[in-house]
């Protein structure tokens, strides 16, 4: 599969599965795990889920981007919301199908994009820009 056709997969799942509202709801049935960083968290991942959709919703479009951004965004994309943001790991464990589904599913389907992104990325800095065109 080439990179374009890969981001037109990726772009085509994003206006599939990732047009749904941020899950309000489900951030805040997170408030017993740690009410204090509560608001820290809604921050965070309103910030990466939005800077995935970003690059999901114009991955046909990726190959137009210059090298030193899509490097960028490749150590961005690099690192899973929890890994990125450690300190939040408290409240990995409740996020769950049963008690957070929409916040599950967001977060399930932002790292499959972010994991197709970084192939689309590799494959694009490891080819001649013109290629991609």
């Amino acid at each position: 599969m080439t990179e374009l056709t890969l981001a037109h997969m990726i772009k085509q799942q994003f206006e599939e599965d990732c047009l749904s509202p941020f899950p309000l709801e489900d951030v805040k049935k997170l408030r017993s795990r740690d009410p204090e960083n509560l608001a820290l968290f809604h921050g965070q991942l309103e910030m990466y889920l939005s800077s995935i959709a970003g690059y999901a919703s114009s991955a046909d479009r990726l190959g137009r981007r210059p090298r030193a951004e899509l490097a960028q965004a490749r150590e961005y994309l690099s690192q899973s919301f929890f890994e990125k943001y450690t300190s939040l790991t408290v409240y990995r464990d409740a996020i769950t199908p049963e008690f957070t589904p929409n916040l599950f599913r967001d977060l399930t389907t932002a790292d499959k994009l972010r994991k197709e992104l970084l192939t689309v990325i590799d494959g694009i800095l490891q080819n001649e820009p013109e290629q991609l065109k």
